[in-house]
């Protein structure tokens, strides 16, 4: 491409010089995200580092607090019991030492109805 200008080939018609009103030189572009996405190279790139990350992360999670159990377990203030049923009969039951005892006990009803399915 550096050296176009300096080639002046014969036309093919009258056999002289021929001279340039138009000089080709080297393309620039840019490749830019579209509607459907990035290009496949980008994307790929991009998907595997993001896909690195999340490992990364997840062994970083892992290692500061440890396989955590994220489950819930039937308990009624702390002390575990065989199923949600008998914590919430232990809510209702300490109800006459503490009054807001009953509306923990209705808080139950979403873990015994798991429960039962």
């Amino acid at each position: 491409m550096s050296e176009f200008k300096d080639l002046k080939p014969l036309c093919t018609i009258c056999k002289s010089e021929c001279t340039y009103k138009f000089t080709p030189t080297v393309v620039h572009f840019a490749l830019k995200d579209g509607p459907s996405g990035s290009w496949p190279s980008k994307g790929g790139r991009f998907k595997k580092y993001r896909m690195d990350q999340n490992e990364k992360m997840k062994r970083k999670q892992r290692d500061r607090y440890g396989d955590l159990n994220r489950d819930c377990v039937p308990n009624y203030r702390g002390e575990l019991t065989g199923d949600w049923r008998e914590a919430q009969n232990l809510a209702m039951k300490d109800s006459d030492r503490n009054p807001d005892s009953l509306a923990t006990a209705s808080t139950y009803n979403k873990q015994i109805s798991k429960e039962k399915k």
